[in-house]
């Protein structure tokens, strides 16, 4: 039987190498292409939820920080010290949804803002799993939630708002540290329920530095980069 060289051999690994350096890119593409598809299908799932309070409450979407307590930035979703939901996680807290899942975005790196993260000092936290020692303090999420349009303080409403109006996406408030879940944009759910991906290559809305506790600048970030 015929045996190969070394030569050979090192023919064969290096042809090997050169396949894995041209299918790793495309193959780490995949996965986050995965991931920001799951980033939208969570909004989607949130708007359901959403809609539902909304029948139950005068057509209007559950009310934002900026509506319920202005102390709060727009990642708080719950406050533990008065027992008090905001924007999206209101129909957790209702029972609406048996599930926090859909408030994280896979693509998300956040040390805390994630689900089963906790602060270095344990004050803030994603939602935890049963059993696991909870934030003092926040539940945080991944996602911000609208709560200020054209200067007024209120909930999104599908009567007075028209499908171009965005009311939850991708975290970018920069109070909270410098980080983005993708580089390419940001995954922006509408009134309507229609959630995409907006393309951002040059970071502009990364650039941009906004307070998470300002509204009215909060405000015009939103209608700036995220309007359809």
């Amino acid at each position: 039987m015929r045996k190969f060289s070394l030569l050979e051999l090192l023919i064969v690994i290096a042809i090997i190498a050169i396949l894995l350096s041209l299918l790793l890119p495309s193959l780490s593409t995949a996965r986050e292409k995965t991931k920001r598809a799951v980033c939208l299908s969570n909004l989607s799932q949130s708007h359901k939820a959403n809609q539902v309070y909304a029948y139950n409450n005068g057509n209007i979407l559950p009310p934002g920080n900026a509506v319920l307590d202005t102390a709060q930035g727009v990642d708080s979703v719950y406050r533990f010290a008065t027992d008090m939901a905001f924007g999206a996680a209101i129909p957790f807290h209702d029972g609406t949804i048996d599930t926090p899942d859909y408030f994280y975005c896979p693509s998300w790196e956040h040390p805390y803002m994630r689900k089963n993260t906790l602060s270095s000092n344990g004050i803030y936290g994603g939602y935890q799993d049963e059993g696991r020692t909870l934030p003092t303090m926040h539940y945080m999420t991944s996602y911000n939630y609208r709560g200020v349009f054209d200067g007024e303080i209120r909930a999104p409403n599908p009567i007075y708002d028209d499908s171009s109006v965005s009311y939850m996406g991708d975290h970018w408030a920069r109070d909270w540290g410098q980080y983005v879940h993708v580089r390419e944009g940001y995954s922006i759910l509408y009134v309507d329920g229609h959630a995409k991906f907006n393309h951002d290559k040059a970071q502009a809305v990364f650039a941009a530095f906004v307070s998470h506790t300002n509204d009215a600048v909060q405000d015009q970030h939103w209608q700036l980069f995220f309007e359809d």
